[in-house]
């Protein structure tokens, strides 16, 4: 009888202030995230001694730590409670790059339990060198160190253009977008997808990160409106737009943001872009939407809804707002069930 195990693979987050240190020490050793010319443990240790305090700051905004791993841990049990309709025996686990649960603990517990088929799930929607190929690379050395034997094994690499996934965000941008103040009905609208930087080296690498998120984007827009298909979302893509009765014009862009280090990283900046559609466009709405995450953590606690609305106000930006993450939105669980049911259907 088949004894599921459903990994899920994640960067983690310091859940008080006192995990943040060794939670930048463990980001920043890796040279996937950070690729640093040498002496890459001594370096990391410097950082993240130099970043701690302001860090801390970051996390003391959003409540003392981040979110993310009780978020994840959520999604893990609303999706067990799901599967199990579906699976007679079933359970899903959570493995954090960068803080507990480890890597380590996760596979120790599925030995534990002797399940006999496992599905790793990254929680990265877009494939990258920095995400899903960091995470996949700890847990087969963690797998090769204390060797189990499995029935099978699934790997879903990427689902950044799962229809269920497209659907969600449209929805969730769509609900944004009515909820707006009637001025903005019209169209009077910048919406800013907004990912996670990497490092410009592992695209001309071959990281196939941006060309995901850019095709994350067009599907999303054509789901909204209808468009011919965008070629550069990054760019200023002018479509019709219906909303409440009316047309307008709405405007899409896609920028990156959490850039670290001093080597060169995606471009155009979130914060650079909203200063280029403060001048622009000043008197149209901003709604934000952190395309590359599926769990709110610093970057769209701090960096967006703190950070960047503050800047935004400075900017003169008349109304800035965010979509709400995807989290454990029934919508959203639902595509992650999707994800399990038809790979282990295979």
């Amino acid at each position: 009888m088949m004894k599921l195990a459903v990994l899920f693979l994640n960067l983690g987050g310091p859940a008080s202030l006192k995990e943040v240190r060794p939670f930048l020490v463990n980001l920043f050793s890796d040279p996937d995230v950070l690729p640093l010319p040498f002496f890459q443990k001594p370096l990391a240790q410097l950082i993240a001694f130099q970043r701690k305090r302001r860090s801390q700051s970051y996390y003391r905004a959003i409540g003392g730590g981040s979110p993310l791993q009780r978020i994840t841990q959520d999604q893990a049990k609303i999706l067990e409670e799901k599967l199990k309709e579906r699976f007679s025996e079933v359970k899903v686990y959570v493995a954090m790059r960068y803080s507990k649960p480890t890597t380590e603990e996760a596979w120790e517990q599925i030995i534990q339990d002797q399940m006999t088929h496992l599905l790793i799930l990254p929680l990265y929607p877009q494939c990258s060198m920095t995400t899903t190929v960091s995470s996949i690379k700890e847990l087969r050395a963690v797998m090769a160190k204390k060797p189990y034997s499995l029935e099978q094994k699934w790997l879903i690499h990427s689902w950044f253009d799962h229809p269920l996934y497209i659907d969600v965000w449209a929805k969730k941008i769509s609900l944004t977008l009515q909820r707006l103040p009637s001025e903005y009905h019209q169209g009077k609208v910048d919406v800013v997808f907004s990912a996670h930087s990497i490092p410009v080296k592992y695209v001309e690498k071959g990281d196939v990160y941006q060309d995901q998120i850019k095709d994350t984007v067009r599907k999303i827009i054509k789901k909204l409106s209808h468009p011919e298909k965008a070629s550069h979302p990054e760019r200023l893509v002018r479509r019709s737009f219906s909303e409440g009765g009316s047309e307008g014009s709405i405007q899409w862009y896609l920028s990156y943001q959490s850039k670290l280090g001093p080597i060169a990283w995606l471009e155009p900046s979130t914060l650079g872009l909203l200063k280029t559609l403060s001048k622009q466009n000043p008197k149209r709405a901003i709604v934000m939407v952190p395309i590359s995450f599926v769990s709110d953590h610093v970057e769209t606690l701090y960096e967006i809804d703190i950070l960047y609305k503050k800047e935004a106000q400075k900017l003169g930006i008349p109304y800035f707002t965010r979509v709400e993450s995807l989290n454990t939105a029934p919508e959203f669980i639902t595509v992650l069930e999707d994800l399990v049911v038809k790979r282990v259907s295979v």
